[in-house]
């Protein structure tokens, strides 16, 4: 099971109710709105560019309702996407999930490692 943390504050923060006030949802729904895009990220843009997305997927991440176009527009205002130099990233996507992922990443290699020297084992008895 893979998790990403998050922090205690994230339903008071500042971009959260930007976020729920531009888009008329309540803050419970925007913080399950972005845990959600954060979840796809973990899994799918583990980098956290989402350069390649079109607003539809993006809101299809974050099972958005609603004119995927304004929330776009709204995540990229409140600072929760950053566009810059041509590329669109979760904001602090390295602070969010970084040491994670690196972490799950090491995990995995360091299992990869283990099965192998199993087989090269076994092949060699």
């Amino acid at each position: 099971m893979s998790w990403i943390p998050c922090d205690a504050d994230l339903g008071s923060h500042p971009k959260l109710w930007r976020m729920s006030h531009s888009l008329e949802i309540s803050r419970p729904s925007a913080v399950g709105h972005i845990l959600l895009l954060w979840h796809w990220c973990a899994k799918h843009a583990k980098d956290g560019d989402i350069t390649e997305c079109c607003a539809d997927q993006i809101a299809f991440a974050m099972m958005w309702e609603g004119d995927s176009q304004v929330l776009l527009k709204t995540l990229i205002e409140c600072r929760l996407l950053d566009r810059e130099n041509g590329r669109l990233t979760v904001h602090n996507w390295e602070k969010h999930a970084g040491a994670r992922l690196r972490c799950l990443g090491a995990d995995a290699a360091r299992k990869r490692a283990a099965r192998q020297r199993a087989v090269n084992e076994e092949f060699a008895r």
